[in-house]
Order: C-alpha cells, then structure tokens, then sequence
C-alpha cells in the first residue's frame, strides 16, 4: 500500500495528485491497475483504469447540488464513461442509468454490490442497545434509525412525514432517529415544523444533537437526531 501526501483531504489538492501524482505512483511500483473509487480519474493514466461511479444524480437531478459541483462531476463522469477501461457501479440501476444518460458501453460497466464489512456491522448485544439507547436519550424506546447525509437528495423530509404518518395511532410508537455529517438542513426543519399535531393530539418532538435536549446523543463528528410523540418523549 502507497500513502498519498496528507493534503489529499483537501479537494483541489486531490484532484491534482490524482492527475500528475498518482500516475506517477502507479508507474514507480509497477501496478498493474489503478482504481479511483470516485468519479473521476487521471487523463493519461499509463495504466489500465477502473472508476467506480456511485451514481449518476449529477445529470438527472442537477438542482441538488452546487452549479460547480455538479458541472466537475458531469464532466468527470463523462470522461471516465468515454475513458476508464472498466466502469464500477453499485446497481443495475446506475449501469441502465449511464448506458440511458450517457450512452456508455453496458459491456465495460460491471455491477459490484456493496459489500458489508462484518467486524463494525454485526447484530449488537443486549448491553450495546442499552447503552445506545440510553446515549440516545432513548431510554429503551423502540426507535427506527435513519443514518447518512441529511441532504435534499436523501429525501429525510419524506422519511419524518412518513414516519409521523405510520406511528399517528400506535399506543406505543417508535421514535424516529436521524444521524448525519452533513447538518440540519432546512428541508428537515421545515418537515419538522410541519408535523404540528397527530391524531388524539399527540404532539411530535424533534431534537439534534446540536441542542441541549442531545448533548450527549452522539460524537461531534455525527449530528444525531431524532423525532417522538410527546406521550412517549423521555423526560
């Protein structure tokens, strides 16, 4: 394994090793292959090269992204599409998606499901459901849990609606947990907001992580937050 230069967090520097850096790398330990796992790739590799494209939302739904995000991806898609030996996607869906949007060649496009690394993702015990749950403010509430980026394009205003619709006349019903790096977004507040009263009056209650409701409900890399009827809100 090659280490790149700690600076690659940041974008711009990224995208510039990626084309006069890692090029460069490949050729000095004889790879065989290089794999972007993102997107993009270098221009003249030197090396046969396969990219992994997650989606392609950058041309079918535009308006959820920056106008300069979306026109890099755009056309970093389109490159990698016309010039990566071999494309990976996650679905059939992403493959009929580029083949539809971009014209790409289904027989340079091979679908790798998204693999589940078992040492963090296992059924947890009794005790770490405790803890969780009580990290949570939860107390042993049964919840539903929702977890990635609180983004328009993840469609969570849907999720609370829904939710606030299946649980309206339970006795005892789940809450509703949200946990994301990307922040509270304004669609989520407004969802929030928009829950006013249920049926028989119950009243919905939505907290973040960032208030002192959650202080304690998750890391401060991860907003956690969650929604429940006020007959059943831990005190």
């Amino acid at each position: 394994m090659v280490t790149g230069p700690t600076a690659l967090s940041h974008r711009a520097a990224r995208l510039a090793w990626e084309q006069s850096g890692l090029p460069v790398v490949a050729q000095q330990v004889d790879a065989d292959v290089i794999h972007v796992p993102y997107y993009s790739m270098p221009l003249r590799p030197g090396r046969p090269t396969v990219v992994t494209v997650h989606d392609i939302t950058f041309f079918t739904e535009p308006e959820l992204y920056s106008s300069v995000g979306a026109m890099f991806f755009k056309s970093a898609i389109r490159t990698s599409a016309r010039r990566a030996t071999r494309l990976i996607v996650p679905s059939k869906a992403t493959r009929d998606e580029l083949v539809r949007v971009l014209d790409a060649d289904p027989t340079r496009i091979d679908v790798a499901y998204h693999g589940v690394d078992h040492a963090p993702f296992h059924r947890p015990s009794p005790e770490q459901v405790r803890q969780i749950s009580d990290r949570l403010g939860l107390h042993g509430q049964r919840y539903v849990a929702y977890l990635g980026a609180l983004e328009p394009r993840k469609n969570v205003p849907d999720l609370i609606t829904g939710w606030a619709a299946a649980v309206a006349d339970l006795p005892d019903p789940p809450a509703l947990v949200l946990g994301g790096g990307s922040g509270w977004s304004e669609e989520v507040d407004q969802a929030v907001a928009a829950l006013g009263y249920g049926s028989h009056g119950t009243h919905y209650r939505c907290f973040s992580s960032s208030s002192s409701s959650a202080r304690n409900a998750a890391s401060s890399s991860t907003q956690m937050s969650w929604c429940a009827s006020a007959q059943s809100m831990p005190t």
